[in-house]
């Protein structure tokens, strides 16, 4: 009898429908993967703000995984835009600069993202140097000639920028022309302040304005480097004819034809603005579309920074081929 009832509690014990003998599923506190999960949440969750980590890190992850050439587009319209709506307002000449300035700083800070230059510090420090430099001269003045006094420093500068450099300085040509290269942008862009020194020429620099902004949205279109680099020059042109049709209402469009002499026709000045318009237009899709085709991701990966770098590359360089048609015919 004794022993009967040992056997029944042997077999109550190890029946499977005793919580007793069941394996506990309840994770202990030395239990490795409850360790885990308890980190996890003290992770995903901080007590201060509220804000789950993981939100923030998605939120990150869904501005950089913006396809990089909708960041370059950004930073040219909004430099372009933000440009012409203040001078526009205000008509004050330092806006330009200021805008010029910003673009110049944007370009420094991601150059050697963009050209995937051996250091950083050297090309950035060229490009502030003599690109604020040269800005700043050209709107003392009022003469882009100091440009061509910029370029010569820029090399002295990059040298000594070199110096700088601790041993061993591997990738020295390299290095030295990523400095001077991106120099030689900053310094082209200071043409934007050149054109604000005129009442005149300002004319022409809010209507390069605006094509640009049409030039770069067109750019977006197509998937293709050959495809962007059309929408570039489409886009340039249905700029270039919005300008012409503002012109002829707002009725500035003889000061235009008179500044770009080559395209000057007494007898027919709506065909001499239309011609006008439109060289503005191809030189500014095509400028757009060669940073694109050779800067472009496609080409290359780069940063970030990088991508906005190249935004401020196109809005320094479009306005160059613009600043020699009205040199041309201001001579």
């Amino acid at each position: 009898m004794w022993d009967d009832a040992k056997v029944n509690e042997k077999e109550a014990a190890s029946s499977p429908t005793n919580p007793i003998s069941q394996p506990s599923t309840t994770s202990t506190v030395g239990d490795p993967s409850w360790r885990a999960r308890q980190l996890s949440r003290r992770r995903r969750t901080e007590p201060s703000s509220g804000i789950t980590v993981t939100r923030r890190a998605r939120a990150v992850n869904r501005l950089l995984s913006v396809p990089l050439n909708y960041l370059s587009a950004t930073t040219v319209i909004l430099l372009a835009a933000g440009m012409t709506a203040l001078y526009l307002s205000t008509q004050i000449r330092d806006v330009v600069t200021v805008t010029v300035i910003i673009a110049i700083i944007v370009l420094a800070n991601g150059w050697s993202g963009l050209v995937h230059s051996p250091t950083r510090y050297a090309p950035a420090l060229t490009i502030l140097v003599v690109g604020i430099g040269s800005t700043i001269a050209v709107r003392a003045t009022g003469d882009l000639a100091w440009a061509t006094v910029a370029v010569g420093v820029a090399v002295v500068v990059a040298a000594l920028a070199e110096m700088a450099r601790p041993l061993p300085r591997e990738d020295l040509v390299r290095s030295i022309s990523a400095s001077v290269t991106g120099a030689l942008v900053a310094i082209l862009g200071s043409a934007w302040v050149g054109l604000s020194s005129s009442p005149v020429w300002s004319i022409v620099m809010v209507g390069t304005a605006l094509i640009v902004i049409c030039a770069v949205v067109g750019n977006q279109f197509g998937t293709r480097v050959r495809a962007r680099a059309v929408g570039a020059v489409l886009g340039g042109v249905v700029g270039s004819g919005l300008v012409a049709g503002l012109a002829m209402v707002l009725k500035p469009h003889a000061s235009l034809i008179n500044l770009l002499t080559p395209f000057n026709d007494p007898a027919s000045p709506l065909l001499s603005l239309t011609i006008a318009s439109l060289a503005m237009g191809f030189a500014i899709g095509g400028v757009i579309a060669f940073v694109d085709i050779i800067f472009g991701e496609r080409i290359r990966r780069c940063t970030e920074a990088g991508a906005f770098a190249r935004g401020a590359m196109k809005f320094l360089l479009v306005v160059m081929p613009i600043y020699i048609l009205v040199r041309l015919g201001a001579f």
